[in-house]
C-alpha cells in the first residue's frame, strides 16, 4: 500500500448510524488490504462512533452528516463534518457524578492528534482524528498534544 485512500459515506440521521458507519470503516480498510493494530482498531472504532454520535447530537438543523476515511502507509485520519452546530467542540471537565461529557476525552487519550476546523467545508464545521495503524507507545516524555486546537 503506497497510495493515500479516500472513502466517504453521508448517511441518513438516526441512532443506528455510529455502528453502521463502524462496520463501513471496518470493511473499507479489509478492501484496501489495510492491517491495523488492535489498538489502532479500537481507538478508530472508538473514535467514529463519538464523532459520527457528536454530529448528531449537536451538529445542528441542517440534518447533514459527511464521515471521510482516510489512509496512507502510517496513518488513518477520520473526519466527520455537520451541520453547523452553534458550539466548537471541546473537551469538558466531567465530574465524577456527570452521565455525559467524557467521549471526547477518550478520543483524545486513543489518538495521536484530535483538532476541529472550518477550512474547506461547504456547510459545516470538521472534527478530525489522526490514528497511527501502529499504536505508539505513550511515555511522559511523549506526551500528547493539546485537543481540538482551531486549525
Amino acid at each position: 500500500m503506497s497510495t493515500a485512500r479516500v472513502a466517504h459515506w453521508t448517511p441518513e440521521y438516526g441512532p443506528a448510524v455510529p455502528g453502521q458507519m463502524r462496520r463501513a470503516v471496518r470493511a473499507k480498510l479489509t478492501e484496501w488490504g489495510a492491517r491495523p493494530d488492535d489498538g489502532a482498531l479500537l481507538a478508530l472504532d472508538v473514535t467514529v462512533s463519538e464523532l459520527v454520535t457528536n454530529a448528531i447530537k449537536f451538529g445542528g438543523v441542517i440534518g447533514r452528516l459527511d464521515l471521510f476515511l482516510y489512509l496512507d502507509d502510517e496513518t488513518m485520519t477520520v473526519e466527520v463534518w455537520d451541520g453547523e452546530g452553534p458550539t466548537q467542540p471541546h473537551i469538558p471537565d466531567a465530574d465524577d457524578h456527570d452521565e455525559s461529557g467524557r467521549g471526547l476525552h477518550l478520543v483524545n487519550t486513543l489518538v495521536e492528534r484530535l483538532w476541529c476546523t472550518r477550512d474547506g467545508c461547504e456547510f459545516a464545521k470538521k472534527v478530525c482524528a489522526e490514528i497511527p495503524l501502529t499504536t505508539p507507545a505513550r511515555t511522559a516524555d511523549h506526551p500528547r498534544p493539546s485537543a481540538l486546537a482551531t486549525a
